[in-house]
């Protein structure tokens, strides 16, 4: 037994399916399914119940996952910081929520990939949740995320906040408002990011605290296609004030209340925050701060 094969299991324990499992592990299944059976064989037990519909997993599986998941992860922030005090082969794994890209200026991106001539930047793109597990299990090194994360193995720090409001298109009888009040949208029909986007959980929760349910008649994945249906006149966009927005015949309407932002942070592991690559992120987000 190895550090590999923990991370096989734990593969087939989220995919719950050998196959689909072992594309990811560009493994064969067969050679998966064996490993698999080694493991089970070694603790003398049963962690999967194989179906024809996938791989079912038993209660000893579960406590297995987690303890592994565990050590996994501590093994690859381990390797990181190796890596760091060596200081070869240098490399940032920088990860963007959803959306979050819009709000900095193109060069500010940029730059990002020149500002170290000593280190390799890589950029992704998640939705928010993917991208703090990203970060939990070393997969990325530093995140620019959407609101506070409750869990004591993250840091972050603020870069920006964005206010919140609504696209209104031309014609609207608030399109010619400087501001709104959240009560200016009861029985509004609007548009809004999907739930997997926090900004969804920010209008939802707004309008309760008023005592209203709001009417989300359409629901996005991109903001271009958001953008889209207010043009169209088909609702009333909820959404922050990028910097940068191009907007026709729709204006952004800020709300009245300051509290209501849309918040990014600088986010990394607590372990990892002396790493030499961890320090020089924290030090350009902080200088390219909006």
């Amino acid at each position: 037994m190895d550090i590999k094969s923990f991370r096989y299991f734990n593969t087939v324990f989220e995919e719950r399916n050998i196959r689909e499992a072992a594309k990811i592990l560009f493994i064969s299944p067969q050679g998966l399914g064996k490993i698999i059976k080694t493991l089970e064989d070694e603790f003398d037990t049963t962690f999967f119940v194989r179906t024809k519909s996938g791989m079912i997993p038993t209660e000893s599986a579960v406590a297995f996952y987690k303890w592994s998941k565990n050590f996994t992860d501590s093994m690859a922030i381990i390797h990181d910081k190796i890596k760091d005090i060596d200081n070869t082969h240098l490399s940032l794994r920088i990860a963007i929520a959803n959306g979050a890209a819009k709000a900095f200026k193109m060069k500010t991106l940029m730059d990002i990939f020149s500002y170290d001539d000593q280190v390799l930047v890589q950029m992704f793109e998640y939705e928010n949740r993917e991208l703090i597990e990203k970060l939990i299990s070393s997969k990325v090194d530093f995140g620019l995320t959407i609101g506070k994360i409750d869990d004591n193995r993250i840091e972050q720090e603020l870069v920006m906040k964005l206010p919140l409001g609504i696209l209104v298109y031309k014609g609207h009888r608030l399109y010619e408002k400087e501001s709104i009040e959240i009560s200016d949208l009861r029985n509004e029909g609007m548009i809004s990011m999907n739930e997997n986007f926090r900004i969804y959980h920010h209008l939802k929760d707004a309008c309760l605290a008023e005592g209203f349910e709001p009417y989300i008649k359409l629901v996005a994945a991109d903001g271009e296609t958001l953008n889209r249906f207010c043009e169209e006149k088909l609702g009333l966009a909820f959404s922050p004030e990028f910097p940068e927005l191009e907007i026709k015949d729709t204006k952004f309407v800020p709300f009245k209340n300051e509290g209501l932002t849309w918040d990014i942070y600088s986010t990394w592991l607590r372990e990892k925050r002396d790493m030499t690559v961890i320090k020089a992120a924290r030090k350009y987000f902080e200088e390219n701060k909006l």
